[in-house]
């Protein structure tokens, strides 16, 4: 299946400014509690050429601290995933949202030449979507809290009907630059934010 945003490339839409770990520089604190207060679930390692050599997930560093290993010497190397997903800058959107909707990702790494060059994020597919000169003729409701979509003006009665974005675009084949986003909370997170 191909949606009509396959000539929007994935370095168009990208964001450029990652600050990866790096192999034999130690995790430290810091950057673990940044990895759990940013809501990241993984942070890419490079190699000192910049080429993409793994993630560090939540899990990992989970691991390594049940593991008792101290954050302040463990390096990255010592806890990376070394089975990751990443695309090229030439791959197009349509080849970024099947990766993000296969392998259940909120954001892939971005390379050119192996070298990590940025992110790609659901975030920066909304940042499109948001862009002046959307045509508007599906709306979706975007739940601030869970990031997850439905049909705007749909009477839903359960979060399940909420998806995440790339993979509502592509099982209803629905072309990016149609539609447009409508910012409010799903029926999951609505109870929790009344608390607040």
């Amino acid at each position: 299946m191909k949606i009509s945003s396959s000539s929007i490339l994935v370095e168009d839409i990208m964001s450029p400014f990652v600050v990866p770990l790096q192999k034999g520089v130690p995790v430290g604190k810091e950057l673990a509690r940044q990895l759990f207060s940013a809501r990241l679930l993984g942070w890419p390692v490079v190699d000192e050429e910049q080429h993409l050599v793994g993630i560090v997930t939540r899990s990992d560093v989970l691991k390594a601290l049940t593991e008792g290993l101290d954050q302040s010497k463990v390096q990255p190397e010592q806890i990376m995933n070394l089975s990751f997903i990443s695309v090229s800058i030439e791959h197009s959107l349509s080849d970024a949202l099947h990766a993000m909707v296969e392998h259940r990702l909120s954001r892939i790494p971005v390379v050119e030449n192996r070298r990590l060059v940025g992110m790609v994020s659901h975030a920066d597919l909304l940042h499109h979507l948001l862009a002046p000169g959307h045509a508007k003729s599906v709306a979706l409701d975007w739940c601030y809290r869970c990031e997850q979509v439905q049909i705007s003006n749909v009477c839903v009665i359960s979060a399940e009907d909420w998806c995440e974005l790339p993979y509502f675009l592509l099982t209803h084949r629905v072309d990016f630059s149609d539609v447009s986003i409508v910012p409010t909370y799903c029926p999951h997170c609505l109870p929790l934010m009344n608390r607040v």
